[in-house]
C-alpha cells in the first residue's frame, strides 16, 4: 500500500471514530471501522471494533462473518 493509501485509512478512521461518537448506536459504523482497522493490519482492534458492533446489534451479519473469519 503507498503512502497515500495509508494517509486515507488514517483519514477514514478518524472520521468513523467521530461519527461513532455522535451515532454510538449504529452498528455499521463499527463493521466499516472494523473493516479499515483489519485494511491496516490491525487483527486485535477489528476484532474489538466487530465484536462492539454486535453489542449494538446482535443481528449485525457482516460483523458475525469478520470475526468467525479473523478469530478461525
Amino acid at each position: 500500500m503507498n503512502l497515500a493509501g495509508v494517509a486515507k485509512l488514517e483519514a477514514g478512521i478518524e472520521w468513523l471514530k467521530l461519527a461513532i461518537e455522535l451515532y454510538p448506536r449504529e452498528a455499521s459504523l463499527y463493521g466499516t471501522l472494523g473493516d479499515f482497522y483489519q485494511k491496516q493490519g490491525q487483527r486485535e482492534q477489528a476484532i474489538q471494533t466487530y465484536k462492539k458492533a454486535l453489542e449494538v446489534d446482535p443481528n449485525f451479519e457482516h460483523a458475525k462473518a469478520m470475526l468467525k473469519k479473523l478469530m478461525g
